[in-house]
């Protein structure tokens, strides 16, 4: 009897080092996308560095030594008050940043915030001050398309033809600018507006200290969904990545496909060492229903062809001409409940083999009177 040989494991290297490159390329790609969107976040917010954000404005401020600080309740405010979204703020919103601000700033607000104020046609481009403002030093503004222009009441100031206005009434000096836009990172650069946003927040420098109100919470602002607050363009570079993923994942396993080659065992398994290597793992597993149908399977063909039976002759015929032709006890042998222990599994082996051998010895018999 030769040797049991050892199953040979693979390494668990070749086998993982795939999985390995897949998370690296999907590692890669997450930071690529972060590096690519920036630190995108909501429009004109302060930390935000995306093209829409405020973070340039925030810069600005605090490097001519004005602390800005983030508050979404205007029971915040306090110093000068920069609204970035004036379309949604409440008239009892205003009137309180009036009582408790010294400065407050409206970016782009509706007309109904503003009773006595009067809209003119929109404009853009690049335009004089035209208004005697100390804040207006820096010349022309580069106004960007559709920016908004107003007239203020009765003792107000406008400058470059409305699209900064400022009314000193009761409370808080009220100051107006026409296009969110003004505040972009993106558009700061261009001529004037650098100067005319800090010098508006501040009034002219007179104001040291901005209280941003990022996000109002009590405006009644409708709120976004999640996929409004995911940055632009990451949805498209999620895309091109998941598609080059996919590329890596079917070449990877694409090139295992092919024609089925056979090869040969290394060692050569004997039959018998085979059996009982089949009744361990039977064992092992307590698979005695399983071992018992094998055993019974193995009994009935050869029963069938000691018999002379034909072919496909079920267990219960089986046993009928076992039984007459042996005298044992046939039935319940080739088909019924599977044994309970091992003791009932081996009796039934026993039970099989005994009537087998009586199968052959009555057929032997029978062959040999035969004329």
């Amino acid at each position: 009897m030769s040797e049991p040989v050892a199953p040979q494991r693979r390494p668990v290297w070749p086998r993982v080092r795939w999985w390995l490159v897949v998370a690296v390329v999907v590692v890669v790609g997450a930071v690529g996308v972060g590096v690519v969107t920036g630190a995108a976040g909501r429009p004109l917010a302060p930390d935000s560095a995306a093209h829409d954000g405020g973070k340039a404005l925030a810069v600005l401020l605090r490097a001519h030594g004005v602390s800005v600080r983030t508050a979404d309740s205007v029971d915040a405010a306090g110093g000068a008050v920069l609204v970035p979204f004036a379309d949604t703020l409440p008239r009892s919103a205003l009137a309180t940043l009036r009582r408790r601000a010294e400065v407050v700033v409206l970016v782009d607000p509706s007309p109904g915030l503003l009773p006595g104020w009067r809209p003119l046609p929109a404009g853009g481009g690049r335009t004089d001050p035209g208004c005697g403002w100390a804040g207006a030093v820096a010349g022309p503004v580069d106004l960007p398309d559709g920016t908004a222009r107003w007239s203020p009441p009765a003792g107000g100031l406008s400058c470059n033809g409305g699209p900064y206005a400022r009314s000193a009434g009761a409370g808080a000096v009220l100051v107006v600018l026409g296009s969110r836009d003004l505040l972009r990172n993106d558009h700061l650069a261009r001529a004037g507006a650098a100067a005319l946003a800090l010098n508006a927040i501040t009034d002219a420098g007179r104001v040291r200290s901005v209280t941003w109100l990022d996000a109002l919470a009590d405006t009644g602002a409708p709120t976004r969904s999640v996929w409004e607050l995911v940055p632009a363009g990451v949805e498209r570079v999620a895309v091109w990545l998941l598609v080059v993923v996919g590329g890596l994942l079917a070449l990877w396993r694409g090139r295992r496909f092919g024609p089925v080659v056979t090869e040969p065992l290394p060692v050569v398994v004997p039959a018998a060492e085979l059996v009982v290597g089949h009744g361990r793992l039977y064992r092992r597993a307590g698979a005695r229903d399983r071992a018992a149908a094998a055993l019974r399977a193995g009994s009935l063909d050869r029963l069938v062809h000691a018999l002379g039976l034909p072919p496909g002759a079920g267990a219960d015929e089986v046993a009928r001409a076992a039984a007459d032709t042996t005298g044992l006890p046939a039935a319940g042998l080739l088909a019924g409940a599977a044994p309970r222990t091992d003791a009932e599994l081996i009796g039934l082996a026993a039970r099989l083999a005994e009537l087998e051998r009586a199968a052959r010895a009555r057929s032997s018999a029978t062959d040999s009177m035969a004329p």
